[in-house]
């Protein structure tokens, strides 16, 4: 970690390839877990950050590589976690059981908000949690 960047911050750069969503959950998790978030709520967490970032991934980029910046905050009482891309949101049809990460992401967070701009899209996810 650098030395400028505090112990209760996570970030990652990535581009926009699927292939690096399980190293990015991987890391997230160990970094949720090292700061004593229970379990049940990493699961949830890491949910909403994976699901955050295939939006970004499918939606901003059409699954080409861009970059998608993620970065979360944790104190004793809350997490805050967000996913920023530099693309341009298309809708895309969802066949069958797709389209739903939005609904996913709503159901394990407290609180989410979306601010889509022509420069990109910024997801903020909030969720309480108790720590020891």
């Amino acid at each position: 970690m650098p030395p400028d960047r505090p112990a209760n911050c996570f970030t990652r750069t990535l581009t926009g390839r699927p292939a690096l969503l399980a190293p990015l959950r991987s890391s997230f998790r160990t970094w949720l877990d090292d700061h004593g978030v229970p379990q049940e709520t990493i699961d949830d967490l890491v949910l909403a950050c994976n699901e955050a970032c295939s939006n970004a991934i499918e939606h901003a980029y059409d699954m080409n590589d861009g970059t998608i910046e993620v970065a979360a905050e944790c104190s004793s009482s809350v997490v805050v976690m967000t996913v920023r891309d530099h693309g341009v949101w298309r809708d895309i049809p969802a066949p069958g059981e797709r389209g739903r990460g939005l609904d996913l992401i709503r159901a394990v967070v407290d609180d989410l908000a979306i601010d889509r701009t022509p420069s990109g899209t910024r997801v903020t996810m909030r969720r309480a949690v108790e720590t020891p």
